[in-house]
């Protein structure tokens, strides 16, 4: 009850129990000795509080035989909101990222997260998922394909995408070819190579190593 002599009070109420489906509706109610005032007729729904997850596709530049890059887009639409990729082989997925906490003041955020110990040549599936008080929203499903090599894109020593990073991020049994012709020079130190690999070039005529009269060219090992 509001007190007797009070020109204007603020009034709220909490209510339980809402479900994100229906248009709700609402109007306040006063009365006193002298009768009833009905408001007018207010509305809401739920979903415009619940965030939007938008899976982004796989870019091949960000990908490779054992692990990729996984990137969606989430709006928490106004409240703190938790998100995470799933993914597998099927649309069960069966597996997760670790959770992110997306801010409720802020807008679209770009979201990403690298999965690692996939299998090569292997179809996978994922999406993006985002929930937070309201409720949960799932992106659509994406695939990729892993690759059956890595793939060397530059005649750098080192460096993302050389030889030699290629070299080392290779399990044991992997193929490596090459996108690039040219003469690829070592400036730093030889090839360690302590795994069984296959290197497969495009030719003599189209790629040669050098070691810069300086070092050998391979160190390879049992493995």
């Amino acid at each position: 009850p509001t007190e007797a002599g009070t020109s204007l009070s603020n009034l709220n109420s909490v209510i339980n129990g809402l479900t994100t489906g229906p248009d709700y509706h609402y109007r306040m109610v006063a009365s006193n000795a002298f009768g009833v005032v009905v408001g007018t007729d207010g509305s809401f729904n739920l979903a415009s509080l619940l965030p939007v997850a938008t899976t982004v596709p796989l870019n091949t530049n960000e990908m490779d035989p054992h692990q990729a890059v996984l990137r969606g887009l989430v709006s928490p639409s106004g409240l703190s909101t938790t998100s995470w990729f799933e993914w597998g082989t099927t649309t069960n997925y069966g597996a997760a990222t670790p959770p992110q906490i997306v801010p409720g003041g802020v807008g679209s955020t770009n979201l990403s997260e690298t999965i690692a110990g996939l299998v090569k040549a292997t179809t996978y599936h994922f999406r993006c998922v985002a929930t937070n008080s309201v409720g949960a929203s799932y992106g659509s499903n994406a695939t990729f394909t892993t690759p059956l090599s890595f793939v060397v894109t530059n005649l750098a020593d080192s460096g993302t995408g050389s030889l030699r990073q290629r070299i080392s991020i290779a399990q044991s049994n992997d193929i490596i070819t090459f996108a690039v012709n040219g003469t690829l020079v070592l400036t730093s130190s030889e090839l360690s190579i302590p795994k069984n690999l296959t290197i497969a070039g495009p030719g003599p005529a189209s790629l040669a190593i050098s070691g810069n009269n300086a070092r050998r060219i391979f160190n390879i090992s049992s493995g």
